[in-house]
């Protein structure tokens, strides 16, 4: 629901703003969603605990794990505002507002993992209503990005304050655990393999809006992101469709087949391919309608849309490779593609002065398409590996 409720508020943004506030906009919430990790593994480790753990134990992996997410995200961006990577208010208030939602996020992990699945479902439900409804006022209001970007922080505050109040979570921020230093260490091992792992994803599937913004400023990224915003939106659908096909694939791994993984994989391409030739039928004339002014842009965003293929076909492969607990190799291979990707991004923002959002659309397409042939190759070299080590036991 958070997703739906986001894409659409991009869309009212994108109808409203002006190229160069709607790229202080992406950037800033950008920047917002790297707050999530500010966690540095101690929520993976959450989900690993929580569930085996006494009611005064998960308490305390909930205590180690806001406060340490509020020592870190506290210190990251004091870090950013004196380096000037964030800069102006509207910045300012979106940027805080992703750390008071980091906050929520967590909760709402400890009350998933606890199995009161009511809780989840409500918090959830006021992450996504209450700051986007806030916002949504400035917007009819016509009042400036600065004044949207308080309300939507306001709506943000106002939901810590209800967790802060509700369910008594005061002594979680403010209160520092006894035994501190040796608990925080071992839940910190626990889930640190796992946060390297989504933070590199993190940074492969947003730098190329981090580049756009440091070599040609707020506009060109206001543009990349409106020819991003159906990819934004279809990349949720095979990673919600993918989980339906998670437990087949990882029983059907475990048992030396690669069967189910195959399935998955030719499904999700039954499903995109129709869908995306629909899409790019309908792109020109809803664009016409709905954002005229962003008519030029919209057979890139037609071949935006395309792009989010191999990005889908990644979920067999992930979940197969989990299934092995191969999560070092998935780690490792998220790295080397990021890497390949962040040196050819940095290489075409030095030689060009004119950007083509073409060449970076070609690069975010090779980027997937990386990720998926390695996946695939390791997968089936570790499937092999796994019959042999199961045919000598």
């Amino acid at each position: 629901m958070a997703q739906g409720v986001t894409i659409i508020f991009n869309l009212i943004m994108m109808k409203i703003l002006s190229l160069n506030d709607f790229g202080v906009y992406s950037y800033a919430r950008t920047i917002a969603q790297y707050f999530d990790y500010s966690n540095i593994g101690t929520r993976y480790a959450m989900d690993r605990l929580v569930p085996v753990s006494s009611k005064v134990k998960s308490d305390l992996i909930l205590h180690l794990c806001l406060f340490s997410t509020q020592l870190i995200a506290y210190s990251v961006f004091i870090l950013l505002l004196s380096l000037g990577i964030i800069s102006g208010m509207a910045e300012v208030f979106f940027v805080i507002a992703g750390i008071c939602f980091a906050f929520s996020n967590i909760y709402c992990v400890y009350r998933r993992d606890c199995s009161d699945l009511n809780v989840v479902i409500v918090v959830n439900f006021l992450a996504s209503v209450l700051p986007i409804s806030a916002a949504l006022i400035a917007c009819l209001l016509h009042l400036p990005l600065i004044t949207i970007a308080e309300y939507f922080f306001t709506g943000q505050l106002l939901l810590l304050f209800i967790l802060l109040i509700k369910y008594k979570l005061f002594s979680f921020f403010f209160k520092l655990p006894r035994s501190y230093i040796r608990s925080f260490k071992f839940v910190f091992l626990i889930g640190f393999p796992m946060f390297v792992a989504s933070f590199v994803t993190m940074l492969g599937m947003t730098e190329d809006r981090l580049f756009i913004k440091h070599f040609f400023g707020y506009a060109a990224l206001g543009k990349y992101s409106i020819i991003l915003y159906v990819f934004s939106f279809l990349i949720i659908l095979p990673n919600v469709l993918g989980q339906v096909f998670m437990p087949e694939i990882i029983r059907d791994v475990r048992q030396g087949s690669s069967r189910e993984v195959t399935r998955a994989f030719w499904f999700l391409i039954a499903l995109l391919v129709p869908l995306l030739v629909f899409i790019c039928a309908l792109i020109p004339f809803a664009v016409k309608v709905f954002l005229p002014k962003y008519s030029p842009y919209a057979l890139y965003m037609c071949f935006a849309s395309l792009v989010v293929i191999p990005y889908a076909m990644m979920f067999p492969f992930l979940t197969a490779l989990n299934a092995l607990d191969k999560r070092s190799i998935i780690v490792k291979i998220n790295f080397f593609s990021v890497i390949v990707y962040s040196v050819l991004l940095l290489g075409y923002f030095k030689i060009t002065s004119n950007l083509s959002y073409s060449v970076l659309l070609d690069l975010k397409l090779s980027y997937g398409l990386l990720n998926v042939i390695l996946l695939y190759i390791v997968f089936k070299f570790e499937l092999k590996k796994f019959l042999l080590k199961k045919d000598n036991v």
